[in-house]
């Protein structure tokens, strides 16, 4: 999903006798297309280029991504948080792709890594620009994208662990935004 130079893996199983073929596709406006043996997923990616020069010695840059899935209708599945490969699932119904330090099993994220804990911080701001995407879309007609955008604010009580404090700061900056349609008179404002 978040390899950006993989673009097709087929795998062959001969203990099951089973081929498994995954295609990626970059489509325009921020669209990525999933193809798994015969099924097709559309997800809308929304990334950050952080600065993160006074964070890691030699590293001048990072990139956070969500990828909030399209084919949902009622609630979506939780999905998994990636460091590249998927780590495990913390609650949040979009995906997470950080360069986040891992221990040797991959299971989870390091919580005591200060660099974690600075992108764990850059969430929230990620995910209000996500707000803004889909509101903009052009793949949704009028409050479609912002109805959409709402099956996936995380519950405090649904997020995990390490990520638990994202969800109350997402709701938090959400509250001080006017975001929400009403109407009011003849015209549409925002509340």
């Amino acid at each position: 999903m978040f390899l950006h130079r993989l673009q097709h893996i087929f795998i062959v199983n001969k203990v099951s006798d089973i081929n498994h073929t995954m295609r990626r596709r970059n489509l325009a406006d921020d669209l990525l297309e999933i193809e798994h043996n015969g099924d097709t997923n559309r997800y809308l990616v929304v990334r950050k280029i952080l600065d993160a020069s006074k964070m890691k010695e030699n590293v001048a840059t990072t990139e956070l991504s969500l990828a909030f899935p399209l084919e949902t209708s009622g609630i979506p599945d939780k999905q998994p948080v990636f460091a590249f490969l998927p780590l495990r699932n913390y609650g949040f119904r979009f995906m997470i792709q950080g360069d986040f330090d891992v221990p040797s099993s991959r299971e989870d994220v390091d919580r005591d890594s200060i660099w974690n804990q600075w992108l764990r911080s850059e969430l929230p701001a990620l995910f209000l620009q996500a707000l803004s995407t889909f509101q903009k879309h052009r793949c949704f007609k009028s409050f479609e994208g912002l109805c959409h955008f709402l099956k996936f604010v995380p519950l405090p009580d649904e997020i995990l662990d390490f990520f638990q404090p994202v969800a109350r700061q997402i709701m938090q900056q959400l509250k001080a935004l006017p975001w929400l349609p009403a109407r009011e008179g003849p015209g549409l404002q925002l509340l």
